[in-house]
């Protein structure tokens, strides 16, 4: 009765932020070991009620799946990381790419491909600076699924695969999809480092082999990030450079990086004329 009352409480709390256009866009910044740099960013929304205080996005995604609002949910995401974009010069900031999270379930339902474009087309935004996420669902079908994929990819959007290696994922079924990017979650990561399950390098050299690009998420430390990169990963997201940031710090921490890089260049330069 308590989570039942509790889920309701999220409901409306989801439904006050949603009609107040109060929910938020944080960016976690996304490392690429080829540059040596910060070039991208996944957009994630942010959920803080005036009653219940912080509610985590794996809550209240949920309920806005449950409740018939994922639309309108999603709708405020999209705009907002296109708002973000337009408003930020992102060559400056070092950036080529944000990805943009769409759950299967919202992917499928009604016309979200011709609408999903017409708000990036409304701000401008080139498509190809877009990836849009996606996590399998058993709920969805697959080849319905895979025709709006292939519909967003041919207008010029890039498409990846969020959490590989939670649930049902397997590899032969990814493949049937049009992704460009495979996120690897970060409990097969962590597995991995914690030395409980040894099948990460196998997954990233099939990744690398079939020409997908592959992020690790959950990267915590240097260990973690320089064992990552041995075994291939082409990028790194976690706590490690930084936790998800509100649109001003995160264009903060982007300068930052980008000046302490230049510092870092100057001084090697310097050091190879003299």
């Amino acid at each position: 009765m308590k989570s039942l009352r509790h889920e309701r409480a999220v409901l409306h709390a989801l439904d006050r932020a949603i009609r107040n256009n109060a929910v938020e866009v944080w960016f976690q910044p996304i490392y690429s070991i080829r540059e040596g740099k910060i070039n991208g960013a996944e957009a994630l929304s942010r959920l803080n009620d005036p009653q219940l205080g912080y509610i985590s996005p794996g809550e209240f995604i949920d309920v806005a799946e449950k409740n018939g609002l994922i639309d309108k949910l999603g709708d405020q995401i999209i705009r907002k990381t296109c708002s973000f974009i337009k408003e930020n010069d992102m060559a400056a900031l070092g950036l080529e790419f944000i990805n943009i999270n769409l759950s299967p379930i919202q992917l499928t339902s009604g016309d979200i491909n011709r609408h999903f474009t017409s708000i990036v087309n409304d701000y401008g935004i080139p498509h190809d600076f877009l990836k849009v996420e996606i996590t399998e669902a058993a709920s969805v079908n697959g080849t319905f699924l895979n025709e709006k994929m292939n519909e967003l990819r041919d207008k010029g959007f890039h498409m990846a695969l969020d959490d590989f290696g939670t649930g049902y994922s397997n590899i032969i079924r990814v493949l049937e999809y049009p992704f460009d990017v495979i996120k690897l979650d970060l409990t097969l990561v962590w597995s991995y480092f914690r030395e409980e399950k040894d099948v990460l390098p196998g997954l990233v050299s099939i990744f690398k082999t079939e020409n997908y690009t592959v992020v690790a998420e959950g990267v915590e430390n240097e260990a973690m990030a320089r064992g990552l990169e041995r075994l291939g990963v082409d990028a790194l997201q976690g706590f490690y450079f930084s936790a998800a940031l509100p649109p001003r710090d995160f264009v903060g921490y982007c300068r930052s990086r980008l000046s302490t890089l230049g510092k870092t260049a100057a001084i090697a330069e310097k050091r190879t004329i003299g």
